[in-house]
């Protein structure tokens, strides 16, 4: 199930993150991994790797994810699908999802 407008806030560790998203569109926002552990999705499922980010594929920490939806899964675990970016600013992986909880994420800017 996906949400247009978010009631809840972005999580980090259990924490809420620089106030809530009110909706994923009214601002753009950047998600780095909190550690070398965080994970990139095929689906909202945390045993669902990609396939491009499986085996010695590993997410470098000067990486990036653009956020462009969230769901929530059955456990309540939430989820951001989106893409991911290199450290230069490329596109790497066009469509993605990542567990919130393994990510820290913040407003770059206002509409």
């Amino acid at each position: 199930m996906g949400f247009g407008v978010l009631g809840f806030a972005l999580l980090m560790v259990g924490a809420p993150v620089v106030g809530t998203i009110a909706d994923l569109s009214d601002a753009k926002w950047i998600c780095h991994p909190i550690d070398g552990t965080a994970r990139v999705l095929k689906s909202p499922n945390p045993n669902d790797l990609h396939e491009d980010w499986k085996g010695e594929s590993r997410f470098g920490t000067g990486m990036g994810f653009i956020p462009q939806g969230a769901e929530k899964d059955v456990y309540d675990l939430q989820y951001f699908s989106g893409f991911v970016l290199s450290g230069r600013g490329s596109v790497l992986t066009e469509r993605a999802f990542i567990l919130s909880k393994e990510w820290n994420c913040e407003r770059l800017e206002q509409k």
